[in-house]
């Protein structure tokens, strides 16, 4: 089996078929990854075929040998950003108008979650992110991000960062045990 960056310099020399391998390789990671971070399944579907048509123009730029994934993972984290921040702005602009009511009422049946409890969802990822960029070693929020924000197992962030499995662990550990006084502050 080829390399993501064998299909990436293939693709990179007019292979469409090379892109379909890395589409199929990847799409159900992309899918399950925003899924998790969204809760919603055709939004989800949406911003994954989003990333892949990214992907076809962005990949002339990816110059991290063995690190696609990452590379990958970087792109996931900035749509589901966006995604909620465009959500955020639509909910607030919507509070105001006199179509909300309508469909406050017509959400009491509907089990999906209310554009407030969306609102803050949103706000408590943010704040996570925030949270986690505050952590001072590099490397451990690195795996810290990978393990909950992208939902890699320690297996796969130490290939990424190439380190044994038991210094993920650590890593991680130092993070969250930093992360918990970053947030009881």
């Amino acid at each position: 089996m080829k390399s993501d960056d064998e299909l990436i310099a293939e693709y990179l020399n007019g292979s469409q078929k090379a892109f379909l391998r890395l589409y199929e390789r990847y799409y159900r990671y992309v899918f399950k990854t925003i899924l998790k971070h969204i809760g919603n399944y055709h939004d989800a579907q949406d911003l994954s075929q989003d990333i892949f048509l990214k992907l076809l123009t962005a990949l002339k730029n990816y110059e991290r040998k063995g690190a696609f994934k990452r590379y990958l993972n970087v792109i996931i984290r900035n749509e589901v950003i966006s995604y909620h921040r465009r959500n955020m702005k639509a909910a607030a602009e919507s509070m105001d108008s006199d179509e909300e009511v309508g469909r406050r009422a017509r959400q009491i049946q509907d089990p999906s979650p209310l554009p407030d409890e969306i609102v803050i969802e949103g706000e408590m990822r943010e704040m996570t992110f925030r949270a986690i960029d505050r952590i001072r070693n590099r490397a451990n929020r690195e795996a810290l991000r990978m393990r909950l924000l992208y939902d890699l197992d320690v297996k796969e962030i130490a290939e990424i960062i190439g380190c044994s499995e038991n210094a993920v662990r650590i890593k991680i550990y130092r993070a969250c045990e930093e992360l918990k006084e970053i947030l009881h502050k």
